[in-house]
């Protein structure tokens, strides 16, 4: 890179890498820009003049398409004082394909209409419901996520019910649940999803209760015509 009064240059390790590109040249006031281009059959370069004397620091604010900044230290500096300041390269190199995830939650569905909701069921909206509590998540239950035929993974839902599976690259895949003991599914299973971008909400509903039920304003649990009294805090309370 040259300056005071003088051009800045430097350029790219990466060969590939395209012209055009924006070089930002500040010294923490004032901004300057260059595009780079092409020497014969180098790899890029860039330049500015004239700039005057002071430190500068170098950067690519946005690297093309496909590439990351692979260069240390980054930013680099250039201290310009009366000559000109040249070889501050900066090295681009081919970004690695992007990873994605898959999430949701294992849940409790007591009133088994396939979806998480209120215990008190005139409270909404969920997830917040207020003055009660969500459906609760179930713990330790194991997923496998499968792509075709290959095993991808194996997790297990936290204490909340959640789980996730992570640096994925894009794709469809099956989350299958492994139901557990005492337990039914109400919603389908596996579970598909297609990446990209990441998936969340990929939830499974399953029910340890024979009969569907639920908490109204009054403290009673409702199920199919009778009601019994349970203590407050459904959420913990064993489902007929």
């Amino acid at each position: 890179m040259n300056i005071p009064s003088c051009p800045g240059a430097g350029n790219y390790f990466e060969p590939l890498a395209p012209n055009n590109i924006i070089v930002n040249i500040s010294d923490g006031v004032k901004n300057y820009t260059s595009k780079t281009f092409n020497v014969s059959s180098l790899a890029p370069n860039y330049n500015y003049s004239p700039l005057p004397a002071g430190v500068y620091t170098i950067t690519i604010p946005t690297p093309p398409s496909g590439f990351i900044v692979n260069t240390t230290p980054y930013p680099q500096t250039a201290t310009v004082v009366s000559s000109p300041v040249s070889g501050i390269n900066i090295g681009l190199k081919s970004a690695p394909p992007p990873t994605y995830s898959i999430s949701g939650t294992l849940f409790n569905d007591l009133n088994h209409d396939g979806t998480r909701d209120c215990v008190i069921q005139s409270v909404t909206p969920y997830p917040s419901c207020p003055g009660s509590s969500p459906e609760p998540g179930y713990s330790g239950a194991t997923l496998t996520l499968t792509q075709g035929a290959t095993t991808v993974g194996t997790t297990t839902s936290l204490a909340d019910g959640s789980y996730s599976f992570t640096s994925l690259a894009g794709g469809t895949y099956n989350v299958n649940l492994t139901i557990p003991s005492g337990y039914t599914l109400v919603s389908s299973n596996p579970r598909t999803a297609t990446l990209a971008p990441s998936a969340t909400g990929i939830d499974f509903a399953i029910t340890n209760s024979t009969k569907p039920w639920f908490q109204s304003v009054s403290g009673d649990m409702i199920q199919n015509g009778f009601t019994d009294t349970v203590p407050t805090g459904a959420a913990s309370a064993t489902p007929p």
